[in-house]
């Protein structure tokens, strides 16, 4: 498993009184994507996909991730990408019969 990101936000945001100074972010399984989708499904856009999966990732509503300013909300992204490729990496060298850490012989 591959350890959560803490992403700082530049500008915090304030959602139904509770203030956010930073995000932490982790890979859920496909939970996140059906997020996405289901945004999708109902007509949503893009960005509207991308604010769900991220707020799934970050096991928050999606208001929050709403109103990210625009290099908070890159930087999120960013780091949600590479969280998601360290995860299938992860994924790939369990499926290959790899071992997760190195052993000393």
């Amino acid at each position: 498993m591959v350890e959560p990101r803490s992403v700082i936000l530049h500008q915090p945001v304030t959602v139904a009184g509770v203030t956010y100074r930073s995000l932490k972010l982790a890979v859920h399984g496909l939970r996140d994507f059906e997020a996405a989708d289901e945004v999708e499904r109902s007509g949503g856009g893009e960005t509207a996909c991308a604010i769900a999966l991220f707020a799934s990732m970050a096991d928050l509503p999606t208001d929050v991730l709403a109103e990210l300013d625009w290099q908070d909300f890159q930087r999120v992204a960013h780091e949600a990408n590479e969280l998601m490729k360290a995860e299938a990496f992860e994924h790939s060298k369990t499926a290959l019969g790899v071992s997760p850490t190195p052993t000393r012989h």
